[in-house]
């Protein structure tokens, strides 16, 4: 394998593995948000 492709390699890793994190952090942040809101519907509705 080349140089090249490894570091291409790499990079693809990386870049998945922070997607990931992104993504992860994005859905708990989501979710809390939408939490809170509904929190805050229902409370109204009552």
């Amino acid at each position: 394998m080349s140089d090249k492709k490894k570091d291409k390699d790499k990079k693809k890793k990386k870049k998945s593995v922070l997607e990931a994190e992104i993504l992860s952090f994005m859905q708990k942040s989501m979710k809390t948000a939408l939490d809170l809101a509904l929190d805050d519907l229902f409370k109204d509705w009552k």
